[in-house]
């Protein structure tokens, strides 16, 4: 009886409350999936979430950089419609798992398993017991403890070079990885220019995100932060209500947020 009550926990059907169509599965064990379990999403990031899918248009390219389980993967494939693309990329075998299983019922999915950076190869990568924080590592790891291997490596720059469609959008979160993700998608940044969102834990680490696209293509980008509701803020805005998340919104992108971009 346990036994079977375990196994009922590692696979268990997750309604999702932006797909609600989608087959999702989760092992309930583990704590990447209890905010799904209980709200059928995150909720810390919803409101991104809403910004993407209204941003996102039928036939639309994504890359989905740090993956993790396919929550966001799944959401994207089913904003750009059965036209569209959504390539996830994510490194660690414990997460790829659960994202293969889970974009596994959308033909327009695709999962590269490794992380993306500035060169092609491989990097170290230390896998966290909570999987939303695990990180390429370049010197100390968090925690002794986490698991460090090594593990294949790319450019989004390669990736286009060898065929796959140019992003309409890219999603970056990859846990302080964000300026070598940028080094490594110079061409693509400045031939492409595609919507991007990524995450800054504090304003170092978002000056440094803003230089690094700023140099990449001079003129081409506004930059809003996200708020835990409602429109986007000013990039440099404080509050209560702001997200560590950024948008770095391209000319040509403008007309689809919109409303979105009025700053109080």
């Amino acid at each position: 009886m346990l036994a079977g009550a375990r196994k009922e926990l590692q696979t268990y059907r997750i309604s999702l409350s932006l797909v609600p169509h989608a087959l999702f599965w989760g092992d309930l064990r583990l704590s990447i999936f209890y905010s799904l379990f209980k709200f059928g999403c995150y909720p810390h990031q919803l409101n991104e979430d809403l910004v993407a899918r209204t941003i996102l248009r039928k036939g639309d390219v994504v890359y989905d950089v740090g993956a993790n389980i396919g929550y966001m993967t799944v959401v994207y494939a089913d904003a750009v419609g059965s036209g569209g693309r959504v390539v996830a990329f994510e490194p660690s075998p414990a997460c790829c798992v659960f994202l293969i299983k889970n974009t596994s019922y959308w033909s327009t999915a695709t999962v590269i398993p490794k992380a993306v950076s500035d060169t092609v190869g491989s990097c170290m990568f230390e896998e966290h017991q909570c999987l939303d924080l695990s990180r390429v590592v370049f010197g100390a790891v968090q925690d002794p403890s986490n698991r460090v291997r090594r593990v294949a490596a790319t450019t989004l720059d390669d990736v286009v070079s060898s065929g796959f469609p140019a992003p309409q959008f890219v999603k970056i979160d990859v846990e302080g990885h964000e300026l070598n993700v940028f080094s490594g998608a110079r061409q693509m940044l400045r031939r492409h220019c595609p919507v991007l969102m990524f995450e800054a834990f504090d304003s170092r680490a978002l000056d440094a995100c803003l230089a690094a696209l700023k140099e990449i293509a001079p003129t081409e980008y506004q930059f809003r932060r996200v708020r835990s509701s409602g429109p986007l803020a000013d990039v440099y805005a404080t509050g209560s209500d702001m997200t560590s998340n950024y948008f770095a919104i391209p000319r040509w992108a403008l007309g689809r947020f919109g409303a979105l971009l009025n700053v109080d």
